[in-house]
């Protein structure tokens, strides 16, 4: 029912990856009109978590064959990695690898995050919807996600019944998830330094109102720690603000959607002057929602995009590659 493209931590190292062949030491000139369009989407990745100028130089010529490199004109940054914007999410995807668990009877949601060169998936197992039924499962890759996961049954703490979503969050070099189940209630889970430490949970109480939410997206505006979910058969969207820290006892709004169809996920968008939500509707589609200047806009405005507007959707990534958004 959740759908990943991949998970940025906004207050550690934001990384832009390369694609293309690796024993090359530079672009040539044919790559500048690529690149132009790629600046828009490494400002827009850069931006995620602040709104700061990217600024680099490319020399005004060069000779035919050789190389290109761009050269960084700012002072705080620990590493570049570029990415050339080559267009390929277009193609038709090929299956890596594929795993298989037969412990899971459910699962509402799943997230993909990296702890240093290690790769994990969490995901939460609904159960059988009996009382006490459920549990998170994690998904260890190692340093290689062409390899068959480890999978490892974390279990539900005694205290997480029937989980429909699940989001990550790294504070301080500490990792945190924050796990919603069916009947509303709302977890804090502590992993420590590392994803694979003992966990620590305490139910955060005060969250009424999110019975039947799932998928959560957790990002900073400014100082703000902010996380958004997925309202499922309430046909809402809520937003929770924990402050300046993810540790802090949040504040909720909510924003309704227009019809009677559920909320089965969302992603978000943040161009630095404009923010968006993207939900997928059970029965409607997408649904967009623009929260300008701020995710904790109350007056959004709400629209759904053309030739989007059925599907049983269960599932939405959003993302921009070589200047477009898909």
């Amino acid at each position: 029912h959740g759908i990943k493209a991949g998970q940025i931590f906004p207050n550690t190292q934001n990384r832009l990856l390369v694609k293309g062949d690796p024993n090359s030491k530079g672009m040539n000139t044919c790559m500048l009109k690529k690149l132009v369009l790629c600046l828009l989407t490494l400002i827009s990745f850069w931006c995620y978590s602040q709104c700061e100028n990217f600024d680099f130089t490319i020399p005004a010529s060069s000779c035919k064959g050789s190389p290109v490199i761009p050269q960084l004109t700012m002072s705080d940054i620990e590493s570049v990695e570029w990415d050339f914007c080559d267009g390929q999410i277009e193609n038709q995807p090929q299956l890596v690898a594929s795993s298989t668990n037969s412990s899971i009877s459910n699962a509402y949601d799943i997230v993909y995050i990296n702890d240093g060169s290690e790769h994990f998936g969490f995901a939460v197992d609904y159960g059988d919807g009996s009382i006490g039924s459920g549990k998170i499962i994690r998904y260890d890759f190692g340093e290689d996600l062409n390899l068959a996961p480890a999978i490892t049954s974390l279990g539900n703490f005694g205290i997480i019944q029937n989980p429909l979503g699940i989001g990550f969050w790294s504070e301080d070099n500490l990792y945190f998830a924050l796990v919603v189940t069916e009947n509303g209630d709302l977890f804090r889970l502590y992993f420590g330094s590392s994803l694979k430490g003992e966990i620590n949970v305490s139910q955060i109480n005060g969250g009424t109102g999110l019975v039947d939410h799932r998928h959560i997206k957790i990002l900073r505006e400014n100082n703000s720690v902010i996380a958004i979910i997925a309202g499922g058969n309430t046909g809402a969207i809520t937003i929770l603000n924990f402050g300046n820290s993810i540790n802090n006892q949040p504040t909720k709004s909510s924003i309704s959607l227009p019809g009677s169809s559920f909320v089965t996920s969302i992603d978000v968008v943040n161009e630095c002057v404009s923010n968006f939500i993207i939900a997928s509707r059970y029965g409607s589609g997408l649904t967009v929602v623009s929260m300008a200047p701020s995710f904790l806009n109350t007056n959004p405005v709400i629209s759904e995009p053309s030739g989007a507007s059925t599907g049983l959707m269960l599932g939405i990534s959003a993302f921009n590659s070589a200047g477009r958004y898909y």
